[in-house]
């Protein structure tokens, strides 16, 4: 079994080497802590991501707290050897700064599939309303520690849509806004898989689509940017559709938040 591509968390956590655990498996994914970081191998066809190592076949099929180790920069789960030298690396392009900012209604304009967001329906609607007008006040951090572990899913709703809300925030201000963005990340309690995620997002990495969906918009294309953002849509059972709606929330608060000034250049 052999990795295609890897993220940059999952060289991370690699390149640390070590001893850890699989946290969890399904068919499509299994997710692996070590002493570096928590990363998941995905099933060709997964979207790529900053946590994601895309196999050339299913992932293998263990228990949450099997054995899991790095030989040699390859990985080992339960016994079985995945390959990962050789696996091409992946780091999700970033449009400017200025342009995020100069493309924002583009942006906004492409996230009507937030629509299917389990946080626009009963019973999490009115406190991820209230979050929205504590983001909308400038208060990031009560907004975050109200999205955090709400909603459904392996990764809760309010996390999703939280993760989309410094996504947002980090491609507006560039490497500067890491100050703020990584702060709402850690807010409240959660878990790892989440966590690993939020803490991603904060730093400008996300799903492949999402970084389709700026780049898009970037450069007027609205049709490849509907298109990235259907495919981020499409991602779990309502998790993109999350993390569209906090991309946009995010998109829309920005110039309300109290943030560092953009830095120019592309990453």
């Amino acid at each position: 079994m052999r990795a295609t591509r890897v993220g940059a968390g999952v060289q991370a956590a690699v390149q640390a080497g070590g001893e850890g655990v699989v946290v969890a498996w399904f068919p499509r994914a299994c997710y692996v802590s070590l002493p570096g970081g928590l990363f998941a191998t995905v099933a060709d066809g997964v979207p790529i991501g900053p946590l994601h190592a895309v196999l050339d076949s299913t992932p293998v099929r263990a228990h949450p707290g099997a054995p899991a180790r790095v030989v040699d920069g390859d990985l080992e789960i339960d016994g079985a050897a995945i390959v990962l030298v050789g696996a091409r690396s992946w780091l999700g392009a970033l449009p400017s700064p200025a342009e995020v900012v100069s493309s924002a209604d583009n942006v906004v304009a492409a996230t009507e599939d937030a629509r299917g967001s389990a946080l626009l329906a009963e019973p999490y609607r009115n406190r991820a309303h209230r979050a929205r007008e504590r983001l909308a006040a400038g208060a990031l951090d009560e907004a975050a520690r109200l999205l955090v572990g709400l909603g459904p899913g392996l990764t809760p709703s309010g996390d999703d849509a939280l993760a989309g809300i410094v996504f947002a925030l980090r491609a507006r201000g560039g490497p500067a806004a890491e100050s703020l963005t990584m702060r709402a990340s850690e807010a409240g309690e959660t878990d790892t898989i989440s966590r690993g995620f939020l803490r991603w997002a904060a730093r400008g990495q996300a799903l492949e689509p999402a970084h389709d969906l700026l780049v898009s918009a970037a450069i007027g294309d609205a049709d490849r940017a509907s298109r990235a953002a259907r495919r981020t849509a499409a991602v779990g059972e309502t998790s993109g559709a999350d993390f569209l709606l906090g991309l946009r929330w995010g998109m829309e608060a920005a110039p309300q938040l109290a943030r560092p000034s953009a830095a120019h250049s592309r990453r």
